[in-house]
């Protein structure tokens, strides 16, 4: 049985929702080819593809983007962007980057997404 085959049959029971998640700057798991794998169980797209915004600091960041489907929610966590929403370049965001442990690497944007999965709230 593939990996599909088994995220599909628990699609099936539609009591269960998936969250499938990376950091953005993960060398191991990188958020591309989930999303790929996401996009291969040709699900419908609920909401596309989009910045979430976490505050952090009594300003709000990017916390990455999410892409949702009617049971799966597929988010990247981005490097360390500060600003009022505003997407930020350049070498010194990387510094801050989620790498595969995404909870300790941004810890904030970890908790935010987590608990928004969890008390089902949007991102």
């Amino acid at each position: 049985m593939q990996m599909n085959d088994q995220y599909l049959k628990l699609l099936g029971a539609t009591k269960y929702r998936i969250l499938v998640y990376n950091g953005d700057v993960d060398m191991a798991c990188n958020f591309l080819g989930d999303e790929w794998f996401v996009d291969s169980l040709c699900q419908k797209v609920q909401v596309a593809r989009r910045p979430w915004l976490y505050t952090e600091g009594g300003e709000n960041q990017i916390g990455g983007f999410v892409k949702e489907f009617t049971n799966i929610a597929f988010l990247t966590v981005k490097v360390g962007l500060r600003g009022s929403g505003e997407m930020r370049t350049g070498l010194v965001a990387v510094v801050q980057g989620a790498g595969h442990m995404v909870p300790t690497d941004r810890p904030l944007a970890a908790f935010t997404m987590f608990s928004r999965f969890i008390k089902n709230e949007p991102y």
